[in-house]
């Protein structure tokens, strides 16, 4: 019965749910204004290690730089690009992430998940008590 009662005060907006959109748009905003975590010269020496090419069609496994065409290319300077893209990436995550907004955004999830979840299991014990009284 506690848990019925608690599904229907959650369900009636007892907490603040807020809507699952709300957590990408606090990540959007939290984000704006930070510093690039891929910079221009970053962008740089990618072509002039693997030649004229988009930005998304290279990446990084392992510290080495994996071109378009599959070349690997690690050396001193690829793994000196690939631990500055991941420390500003990392920086940009712990910034995003500690945000308030984010946090908040994120506990109105956590918190609309919980009262679905006491909704279900008050609907089953519900289910249950009517088919002992039967």
């Amino acid at each position: 019965m506690f848990l019925a009662m608690l599904a229907i005060s959650l369900s009636a907006g007892a907490l603040p749910v807020r809507d699952p959109d709300s957590i990408g748009a606090a990540i959007a905003e939290a984000g704006k204004g930070a510093n690039e975590i891929v910079t221009p010269a970053d962008r740089a020496l990618m072509r002039a290690k693997c030649g004229e090419t988009s930005d998304h069609s290279i990446n990084f496994k392992n510290k080495a730089l994996v071109c378009p065409d599959g070349r690997r290319i690690e050396d001193a300077e690829t793994r000196a690009m690939s631990e500055r893209i991941s420390a500003r990436a990392t920086a940009y995550v712990d910034r995003v992430m500690n945000d308030p907004k984010v946090r908040r955004a994120i506990d109105g999830t956590a918190q609309r998940e919980a009262a679905a979840a006491l909704r279900r299991a008050a609907d089953r014990l519900e289910r249950r008590e009517r088919r002992r009284r039967s």
